[in-house]
């Protein structure tokens, strides 16, 4: 995911890879209850920050009779740092369906993330489809009929500046958007203070 909106595509990481901060995947289970029949989607893996996270937290394994959440994960760069059952495809390109995965959670390239929205809304039509995404993609007008057709459910927003580099924090402020959820609260606020 691209930290920072605003950077030229020259200054960005390449295929726009950032990868996803431990505390914010924390803050975010910690938000929401994970079913043990949990089958999770990672399409956008990366290094596997997120995939790392989720396995400390909910355990996580590969098989679905599992007491833990089953978590495939998909990469389009073969990656030696990923552990456990992963593919190196190009999400964006997979057709077959999956009623069965219950969560696709990620952190898309900005450059994708409208694709990588849709593609997972069409893939998994029972899912709870959650990913971190910069405030200000929103507010774009070339999104506008998007947002009408597909409005999330729910928005987590992170009341922390997150760092993708490692420098500094991202110039823009980031959520959970998730779709097809039930909150009682549409829109709910994490802080980093709230860790344990």
């Amino acid at each position: 995911m691209s930290a920072i909106g605003t950077k030229k595509k020259a200054d960005r990481n390449a295929n726009d890879f950032y990868e996803t901060p431990e505390w914010c995947t924390r803050l975010l289970l910690g938000s929401m209850e994970m079913p043990e029949y949990a089958k999770i989607v990672e399409p956008c893996a990366g290094h596997g920050a997120i995939v790392d996270v989720i396995r400390d937290v909910c355990g996580g394994d590969v098989g679905i009779a599992s007491p833990h959440p089953a978590i495939l994960q998909y990469e389009l760069v073969h990656n030696k740092k990923l552990s456990g059952y992963r593919m190196f495809v190009d999400f964006l390109l997979l057709e077959e369906h999956d009623a069965l995965i219950t969560h696709v959670i990620t952190n898309p390239p900005f450059s994708l993330a409208r694709e990588f929205i849709e593609h997972s809304l069409h893939l998994y039509p029972y899912a709870i489809i959650i990913m971190l995404l910069p405030l200000d993609y929103m507010g774009s007008h070339t999104r506008h009929d998007f947002w009408k057709k597909n409005p999330p459910s729910e928005i987590k927003v992170l009341s922390d500046r997150p760092s993708f580099t490692g420098k500094g924090t991202a110039a823009s402020n980031y959520a959970w958007f998730h779709w097809r959820t039930n909150p009682e609260k549409p829109i709910s606020f994490l802080s980093r203070g709230d860790l344990k």
